[in-house]
């Protein structure tokens, strides 16, 4: 549920802003786009320094509506990124953090979103579970998925490389994981990585606009299929050699597991 409050910006830019967040997140939710199962992914968009609205849990973003966003505050999620607390904590501290007393309770992922809308020129966020890209992030290929492009058009779209986390439960110890990875990605590389790649989850697409969020999601499932041959077991090389015996990634079956 979307309130004004009392936080700057006035009502008219929030309302836009939640427009183009819903809009996001039903594109990214649209079954024949493969992103994501029933309720599974979240998204976020920033609405000024103070507050930002976030998918509540237990919502489909196929179906998301204004009633089913949370405008939560910064300075309320934030700090749980350093603090270890019990499930019964997080979700208090979740349903504090809303603007809106009586809205429903942002996604238990909502601390990772936070941190994330902070950088700079990360305006949205969408986390979805590709289908095609799950496939290799449940494989040993994951790092070469991430450090490697196929595609000249793929380098301008996704950046050179990809940030790859390891897997962590959803919650404040995943946004920590994130935002660990992602200082280290920055010192390493000179600049902030524009997909996060989720072992055996999923990925997370930021942007300054919330095209930015669609388009990645899609863009990966298509450098995946093109990566493959058609097949019960494929073979799957993302080696930058022209000439590889893929013997360090091997063969892989539908399913996503080496073999």
């Amino acid at each position: 549920m979307i309130r004004e409050g009392r936080v700057s910006g006035g009502y008219d830019q929030l309302m836009k802003i939640t427009r183009k967040f819903l809009n996001m997140s039903r594109e990214l939710g649209r079954p024949g786009n493969r992103l994501v199962i029933l309720g599974e992914g979240n998204t976020s968009a920033g609405v000024n320094d103070e507050t930002f609205l976030v998918k509540a849990s237990g919502t489909q973003l196929e179906h998301l509506n204004e009633d089913q966003v949370a405008h939560v505050r910064f300075d309320k999620i934030l700090p749980m990124l350093d603090e270890s607390l019990s499930d019964e904590v997080i979700e208090e501290r979740l349903l504090a953090a809303r603007v809106n007393e009586k809205g429903l309770k942002p996604s238990v992922e909502t601390t990772f979103h936070g941190w994330l809308l902070r950088q700079e020129g990360v305006n949205f966020v969408g986390h979805t579970h590709p289908v095609e890209v799950n496939k290799i992030l449940c494989s040993d290929a994951a790092p070469l998925f991430a450090e490697n492009r196929l595609f000249p058009d793929e380098i301008v779209c996704c950046g050179p490389k990809s940030l790859l986390v390891d897997y962590v439960d959803p919650g404040s110890q995943l946004g920590a994981a994130i935002r660990a990875g992602w200082q280290e990605f920055t010192r390493d590389h000179g600049i902030a990585p524009k997909i996060i790649l989720i072992r055996n989850h999923g990925m997370i697409a930021v942007g300054l606009r919330r095209n930015r969020c669609w388009c990645l999601p899609s863009w990966l499932p298509r450098r995946r299929r093109s990566s493959t041959v058609p097949g019960p077991r494929v073979r799957l090389c993302l080696c930058p050699r022209r000439r590889c015996s893929g013997s360090k990634i091997g063969w892989m079956n539908t399913t996503g597991r080496n073999n």
